[in-house]
Order: structure tokens, then C-alpha cells, then sequence
């Protein structure tokens, strides 16, 4: 098995109404009546900090990925007649892992203890997943001092002599030197150029330090596919099982290969009850869910082209709802009167709500 990009932790209650987030081996506290789990990618805000993913965080992860299809299969099994449901939230730009860590405690909390339709009858899987956003910092000097180092020596350079030449300007017009000479003129014009070029230098300077463009890089490069990956993961497990318990007798390698198949074609029968799919997509979050979407659906299914797509992706889920809260993507991607590419994987949810101001 290839190495997992993400790490997964679950939600428990260490009394009746503390919520926290622990290790999966961590038997000490309540998981609540609708289990929930906290997914990090891996990958880090910068390159330079980039990490070989430990051997424990990898156990964990396949350990994650075990226990939530095995939620999803009980659910199912238990209430054949009711469908089990992974519910996917997503934060937004600028978030701290403290943050997102306290809103996600606060879903879990909410569905666990302040909901009684959904505390009477569970049969949700509840996932935070937390990309790697970055805060903005432009009064720490640490961040200051990295963006700094990050700058090419040309770019660094001009800064510097922008600098310095403001240094001199205000040199110049405390002691009225060359005031009105064309010399002192022609030095102070000089001066100010030099100090224009250092200011432009400094402008992306703190673009960089606002990490803006840099989430939304991560957001599109790590954001999506890890958690594209995590779905296809639990996709193949929920499958596995499935296989294991219509096929226990399947012991050689070509025979667990068949049983697989035929636990594929099983899950894709007409009528046959699904996984509800839903996402919760806030602000940058919310173009990191319409991405994983895009990369869900298939845009030359027949039926797509026909405007009537099915919700059913992969082989266990079926798009069920989908929330976008002040989502960070273009209003073109979700209007009705251009062929925009958000369409056709819209059309696949039984349910979409846009909350916007």
C-alpha cells in the first residue's frame, strides 16, 4: 500500500460535554453516538519543511480508514432500510490548526448533544479535514525573516537599496542638503526611484507574509487530491468488506481478486442503498469541495451531457447534499446561463445550499 498523504485522529467526549481530539488507540473517552474524526493532510505549508510521513502516523491512517468503513457497514447493516451517511466539513483560507481544531469540536458537539433528530436516530460519520493552511502573520518576526530569506538575491537587493535610499531622502531633508541646487534635485530624484523599485519589492513581500495566493496553491495541489484520496480509500474498504462477508471462503489471491469484483457489482445494482456523500465547504473550503467534486464526477458520462447525471460516484457513494458557506470560487462557476464546469457535478446533489452575504 502507497503511503497515505493524511493523518487521522477521532473526536471524543472526555465528560459529558468536553470534547477533544485524540489518538485512535486512545480508549479513555466517549466517541458519542455519531463518531467523528479529524483527517490532516500532510503536507506541509512549506517544501523546506517537508517530512517522511512516521511509521506510526501511517499505521493510523489505514487504522482510520478501518474504522470508518466499519461504521459505515454496521450502520448499513444494522437499519437495512436507512442509508448511512459521511458527512465531510471543510474550513477556509487563513486558519489556524488550533481554529479549525475548535470548530470542528464544536460540529461534533452540536450533531452529539444539541441535536435530538439526529442524536435519536445515527447513522452519520462525521469528518473535520484540515488542509494545510497557513496564517497570516505579518507582525511575527519570524515570518517576516522567512519571507525575507525566500525573496531571489535581485528582488532582495532592490529592497535593500530601497531602503537604504530612504534612508538617505530623509537624510537629505532633515539637513536641507542640495535643497535647491539641480544637483540635489537630480540626487533626491535618483534617491526616490530607487526607493519606488524597493517599495514594489516590499508589496509582494507582503503578499507573500497574507499567504493568500500560497493557501490557494496548497489548497488546489494538496488540499483536493488528499482528500480525494481519502475518499477513494474508504470507497475501496467499504468494498473489501463487503467482499470479506459474501465471500469468506476466497483464500488464493485470484480468488479474493473475483471477490472483489463481484462485491463492486453488488454496490452498483439498481436500487441498491448508498452512502450519503455530504460536504460543508467554508470559504476557501468551499473551492477546495467544488474541486473534489469536479474530480468525483464524470463530465462525459452520457448522462451528464443529457442534464441528468446520477448522484452515484465511485462505488459505495451518492452525493447527497451540498453546503457552501461564503465560498471562495468565481459567481460564474454556479450560474445557469453559461456553460460553467461546476454544472454538471451540481446537478448530481440532492440537495445544494449557498449561504452568502
Amino acid at each position: 500500500m502507497k503511503q497515505l498523504p493524511f493523518i487521522i485522529q477521532k473526536f471524543v467526549f472526555v465528560d459529558e460535554s468536553l470534547a477533544q481530539i485524540v489518538d485512535l488507540d486512545d480508549t479513555s473517552g466517549d466517541e458519542g453516538k455519531v463518531p467523528g474524526y479529524f483527517v490532516m493532510s500532510s503536507a506541509p505549508p512549506n517544501i523546506e519543511d517537508a517530512e517522511e510521513s512516521s511509521d506510526r502516523h501511517q499505521q493510523q491512517a489505514i487504522q482510520g480508514i478501518n474504522e470508518i468503513a466499519d461504521h459505515l457497514c454496521r450502520m448499513m447493516a444494522e437499519v437495512p432500510d436507512r442509508c448511512a451517511e459521511l458527512v465531510i466539513s471543510v474550513h477556509g483560507y487563513n486558519t489556524s490548526l488550533d481554529g479549525v481544531q475548535a470548530w470542528y469540536k464544536n460540529i461534533f458537539k452540536y450533531v452529539n448533544l444539541h441535536d435530538p433528530a439526529i442524536g435519536n436516530s445515527p447513522n452519520q460519520v462525521l469528518i473535520g479535514y484540515r488542509w494545510p493552511s497557513e496564517n497570516v502573520a505579518l507582525t511575527k518576526p519570524k515570518k517576516v525573516i522567512e519571507a525575507l530569506g525566500a525573496l531571489p538575491p535581485l528582488p532582495r537587493d532592490l529592497l535593500l537599496t530601497g531602503a537604504v535610499c530612504a534612508l538617505a531622502l530623509l537624510i537629505l531633508e532633515v539637513f536641507f542638503l542640495f535643497e535647491t541646487s539641480v544637483v540635489g534635485f537630480l540626487i533626491s530624484l535618483v534617491l526616490a526611484l530607487f526607493l519606488v523599485r524597493g517599495l514594489l519589492i516590499a508589496a509582494l513581500l507582503v503578499l507573500r507574509l497574507i499567504v493568500y495566493f500560497r493557501d490557494s496553491y496548497r489548497a488546489d495541489n494538496f488540499g483536493v487530491l488528499d482528500l480525494v484520496e481519502l475518499l477513494r480509500q474508504i470507497d475501496q474498504a467499504v468494498v473489501q468488506r463487503t467482499a470479506n462477508s459474501q465471500f469468506p471462503l476466497a483464500v488464493t489471491e485470484h480468488e479474493r481478486q473475483q471477490a472483489v469484483l463481484k462485491a463492486r457489482e453488488y454496490w452498483k445494482k439498481t436500487g441498491r442503498d448508498k452512502v450519503k456523500l455530504s460536504f460543508i465547504g467554508h470559504s476557501m473550503g468551499g473551492f477546495v469541495v467544488t474541486n473534489v467534486i469536479r474530480i468525483l464526477s464524470d463530465v462525459f458520462d452520457s448522462r451528464s451531457i443529457d442534464k441528468q447525471p446520477p448522484s452515484d460516484v465511485g462505488d459505495v457513494y451518492r452525493l447527497e447534499r451540498l453546503i457552501l458557506a461564503s465560498p471562495d470560487i468565481p459567481v460564474l462557476t454556479i450560474v445557469s446561463s453559461r456553460a460553467n464546469f461546476l454544472a454538471s457535478s451540481l446537478r448530481r446533489f440532492s440537495e445544494s445550499y449557498l449561504f452568502c452575504n
